[in-house]
């Protein structure tokens, strides 16, 4: 469904060769990951969407940001004095 929506899917099954002691430890449910080394990992794959395009962040740009949870949504409000208000409605 992800790539019919031209939306980048990786995926990697991980088996006992993909152990490396760093981002995987074990086969275990969670492997035992670190989350710093599967961050790093993913980033690492998809340079396009993990750069930043400016130096503004949302405090400079004052962003407002709307997160449809169900029956209610969440409002996050950003401002240059670096304060964030969440509203629920």
């Amino acid at each position: 469904m992800l790539r019919a929506k031209n939306v980048r899917v990786y995926f990697n099954k991980v088996t006992g060769k993909d152990i490396d002691g760093k981002v995987c430890k074990n086969t275990e449910h969670g492997l035992g990951a670190s989350m710093r080394g599967v961050f790093d990992l993913v980033a690492g794959l998809d340079d396009d969407n993990f750069c930043k395009q400016n130096s503004n962040n949302d405090f400079d740009l004052k962003s407002i940001h709307s997160y449809d949870c169900g029956r209610k949504s969440y409002i996050v409000k950003y401002e240059d004095t670096l304060n964030v208000s969440v509203e629920i409605i």
